[in-house]
């Protein structure tokens, strides 16, 4: 079973863009990934959740936010051969507009 964790940034963009469990089980089959949700609650705690994650062997780690918590999550993951997921939810997203990562998701989107 793949293990993927999400490191979210609760007050990215407006603070109005909740990821929940519910929401990322469209995506991923119960049978296939273990989901893990980790909240940052200040400045550089996403340095943390991202080591506290590759500890437990997750096999992909997805940041979710805006590009603080990309860099964040990704200057972790450098050298590590651990995939970084990106998803966007943060106000500006410069990141994600200059490397054409879709801004919106739905679960109509996900191929299954």
């Amino acid at each position: 079973m793949k293990q993927i964790h999400f490191i979210i940034n609760p007050i990215a963009g407006s603070g109005e863009k909740r990821l929940s469990i519910n929401i990322l089980r469209k995506f991923f089959e119960l049978e296939a990934y273990n989901i893990e949700l980790k909240y940052s609650s200040f400045k550089g705690h996403a340095i943390d959740l991202t080591k506290e994650s590759i500890n437990q062997e997750a096999d992909v780690i997805v940041a979710c936010g805006g590009d603080g918590t990309i860099n964040e999550v990704a200057s972790v993951l450098v050298g590590t051969g651990i995939p970084l997921g990106i998803l966007p939810i943060g106000s500006g997203n410069g990141l994600a507009s200059h490397l054409k990562i879709p801004k919106k998701f739905s679960a109509s989107n996900s191929g299954s």
